[in-house]
């Protein structure tokens, strides 16, 4: 009787104990709100809404997301870090953030190295350049003599100020010698806005928000700035094969949790991000939107991050780009 005793306590011990370990990887009773930092409607609102819809399942608790947009990503990126550090608030960061990191370099209210945990990169997005089908462009040559022809009076849109559009903006302006003027957006949805109205002659942003105005005819994607063309659009030529090599550069997705956050829910919002990745469905639906799965563990997400910081900076530097 004594040995049945000491055997239910033991089982029970180790029935709290876990009971315990759980409660502990996982907020009780709170849903995972994912802050996005730029406006419904964008490549980054459209990624999240994707990995949304299968990872309350992986997650057991519903997912909510958050759109809090302004000053390029800055803004929500100053909030998140002072929200809860339970496990049940995340952010969204692309390589915008690590451009305004830089740019604003003492004037955040927020360090991404020092505020930040990279929990998993996501997607990578390849970026393009489109114009309006009523200007006569349809590739970088004619772009380039479309410009000196009108005096460089011409705009370029992106989707903030030291968004990844921005920054590829400057440096295909040195490399070509188009003189152009820059037009921040609060994120890719009102570019697209603005170009299909004709209010902005050019935009670079990521393809997924001008594949479906281009196959539609709406709008014209000239070039893409990944090394190979894009299977969503195999006639438009990238970016080196117009003879701009230096400027090829993808853009990335990834989440952010608070540095406060314990590693165990770092982990458990890790793996049920790696889990919706592997999801053929959702690879699919990522695929078709130009946004392939291309998942990083934290780790390996903080040092890409990190490196991403190491390649930027000196770019940013020599351009002498400061805050707007």
């Amino acid at each position: 009787m004594k040995s049945l005793c000491s055997w239910s306590a033991a089982v029970g011990a180790l029935f709290l104990t876990c009971f315990s370990i759980s409660a502990a990887a996982q907020p009780a009773g709170k849903p995972l709100t994912i802050v996005v930092p730029y406006p419904a409607g964008g490549s980054a609102d459209r990624v999240v809404r994707v990995l949304a819809e299968k990872l309350p399942a992986q997650l057991s608790r519903p997912v909510i997301i958050d759109n809090k947009p302004g000053a390029g990503g800055r803004l929500a990126a100053g909030l998140v870090k002072s929200m809860p550090t339970d496990g049940s608030v995340v952010m969204v960061g692309i390589n915008a953030l690590v451009l305004q990191s830089i740019i604003y370099a003492g004037k955040n209210n927020f360090d991404l190295v020092r505020d930040y945990t990279p929990v998993a990169a996501t997607v990578r997005s390849t970026m393009a350049i489109a114009v309006p089908p009523s200007l006569p462009i349809k590739n970088i040559k004619e772009l380039v003599e479309y410009s000196k022809a009108h005096k460089n009076s011409l705009f370029y849109g992106s989707s903030g100020s030291g968004s990844m559009g921005h920054l590829t903006g400057v440096r295909l302006a040195k490399a070509s010698g188009v003189e152009w003027s820059h037009a921040p957006y609060k994120g890719g949805a009102p570019l697209v806005a603005d170009l299909l109205g004709g209010h902005v002659q050019v935009g670079i942003d990521g393809l997924a928000e001008y594949i479906e105005h281009h196959q539609q005819g709406r709008l014209r994607v000239i070039a893409v700035f990944s090394k190979e063309r894009s299977p969503l659009a195999p006639e438009v030529p990238t970016i080196a094969e117009q003879g701009f090599a230096s400027v090829a550069d993808d853009s990335w997705h990834g989440i952010f949790a608070a540095a406060a956050v314990p590693k165990a829910q770092v982990a458990q919002i890790q793996d049920a991000i790696e889990k919706v990745l592997k999801d053929p469905e959702i690879q699919s639906k990522l695929a078709k939107a130009s946004m392939p799965a291309n998942f990083m563990p934290s780790a390996k997400f903080g040092e890409f991050v990190r490196q991403q910081f190491a390649t930027w900076e000196p770019v940013i530097r020599s351009a002498n780009i400061t805050p707007e």
